[in-house]
């Protein structure tokens, strides 16, 4: 398994070029009008030195797919596309044993990571994941399967960046292109989470989705951003399914499954 996708590596090269080309344009204009003026010498300085930076970036991706780090690990179980919970949700997890020198930690992400300070979630940063239901004090952690009212959550996937958003009470019936290769019934009823769009590319599909204890409630299975809506609706498959379904499809060899705590 590789990690990032060969797709989205070549993907992000060739944004990286588009974003070149862009700055190449940008010198030259400003390089006809840096003599006499400061502001434009200044400006070229700048952008000179976010195309240095990303020109960096490239040759680090490169080099990481070049020297054969993106290889993840063996997958050694799955789920399959077409297997669905109890509550006709969808399921589409993998086991993989990961490469040695791949592993990290459940340290969701710290101050820095997120782009302004209005909605961060203020008693995860820089902790550890937490398993479902664990919380200080009284309060309760939210529960997909019984939550009685929208609650705020968000979302972190190593690609795409910590953003937040809220659960609706409501599921919703979905159906996608791929489920044409499902077969008769590809309807699928599932926890719907919208999703705050930001300046960040669109959901990634195994994103883990956490309240704001730190608790994970579920891992995101596939997203749509609806026409002249700016957020993402994003489906997600509660974790306590995830890990129903991996103990009951290992015939008694799996019989327990938890989140990690370093």
């Amino acid at each position: 398994m590789e990690s990032p996708p060969r797709s989205m590596h070549d993907y992000t090269l060739w944004i990286a070029q588009k974003n070149l080309d862009e700055m190449n344009r940008s010198l030259q204009r400003l390089q006809d009008n840096v003599t006499g003026s400061s502001h434009a010498k200044e400006t070229y300085e700048r952008v000179n030195g976010y195309k240095v930076e990303l020109i960096k970036k490239v040759e680090e991706k490169k080099d990481f797919f070049n020297f054969y780090q993106h290889a993840f690990g063996e997958v050694f179980a799955a789920s399959g596309f077409s297997k669905r919970t109890s509550e006709n949700g969808r399921l589409d997890w993998a086991l993989i044993k990961v490469a040695e020198g791949r592993t990290g930690t459940n340290i969701l992400p710290d101050r820095s990571a997120w782009g302004r300070t209005l909605g961060r979630p203020l008693l995860t940063l820089g902790r550890q994941l937490q398993p479902p239901g664990v919380q200080p004090g009284q309060s309760e952690s939210i529960s997909l399967e019984n939550q009685v009212q929208s609650q705020e959550a968000f979302k972190y996937g190593t690609m795409t960046g910590p953003i937040r958003g809220k659960f609706h009470i409501f599921k919703t019936n979905v159906q996608f292109k791929d489920d044409q290769h499902v077969g008769d019934d590809p309807l699928s009823s599932e926890y719907l989470f919208q999703m705050k769009r930001e300046v960040r590319d669109e959901p990634f599909a195994g994103s883990i989705v956490y309240d704001k204890w730190g608790c994970v409630l579920g891992l995101l299975s596939r997203g749509l951003q609806p026409h002249r809506a700016g957020d993402f609706h994003v489906y997600v498959t509660p974790i306590e399914h995830v890990f129903r379904h991996i103990k009951e499809s290992s015939d008694g060899k799996i019989i327990d499954v938890r989140v990690a705590l370093d």
